[in-house]
């Protein structure tokens, strides 16, 4: 792309340079330069030609300008790539479930379990009919293991905690519960079959969350 902007620039002041000198020379200098003027147009021509198949072909796959850029720093030769990949590398957020939590259970209790196996980073907590779910982030993501490892299966009033990971956003949550061999790690992350959607923000992601907690 660089090398045609720089021939189409060097082209155009060429032909303009001596479309000058030929106006003001009287047309003096004859064939020759009429010969250089023909020429100079069949290059502006060939460069507009391939401007235009080149548009046209990114309109067939669908890129438009804003959504290319230069591979290099410097803009220079190796042509452009879509913005939108960058997109779908986007990191998606692992977060920890905690079901069939007694409804006497308080807040406290539950964050005192959490806090033990280390630093949360969010936490939200679900009444339901017959019991709570606990919805934990951990700023590192290793402890999920853990915790699933130290939860899964704690017995409280009387009743079993069910541990799980999901990620937000993805189809398939893992609606079942942890089993005794749950190891925690998280579910790698599936290519989005859609490229243009854009990144969600977090309160769609709350949302999200809310929804799939209201579930019975």
């Amino acid at each position: 792309m660089s090398f045609e902007r720089d021939l189409e620039s060097i082209a155009e002041g060429k032909y303009q340079s001596l479309a000058k000198l030929s106006k003001e020379s009287n047309h003096s200098y004859g064939t020759k330069n009429i010969n250089k003027i023909e020429s100079c147009d069949h290059v502006m021509n060939q460069v507009y030609r391939r401007r235009d198949l080149r548009n046209g072909l990114a309109d067939r796959l669908g890129i438009s300008d804003r959504d290319r850029e230069p591979r290099g720093k410097d803009g220079g030769r190796g042509g452009y790539r879509s913005k939108r990949n960058f997109n779908d590398r986007r990191k998606r957020i692992t977060l920890l479930r905690i079901r069939n939590i007694p409804l006497e259970t308080s807040d406290y209790e539950i964050e005192d379990w959490i806090n033990e196996i280390g630093e949360v980073e969010s936490i939200r907590i679900n009444d339901r009919k017959e019991n709570r779910v606990a919805t934990v982030g951990f700023k590192d993501v290793q402890l999920l293991g853990t915790a699933v490892e130290k939860l899964n299966g704690k017995e409280v009033h009387g009743s079993q905690l069910e541990v799980e990971t999901f990620e937000v956003g993805s189809k398939n949550t893992g609606r079942g519960p942890a089993g005794p061999h749950a190891t925690g790690v998280p579910t790698s992350a599936k290519t989005p079959k859609n490229p243009k959607a854009e990144p969600k923000t977090k309160e769609e992601l709350d949302q999200e969350m809310d929804d799939y907690m209201s579930q019975p």
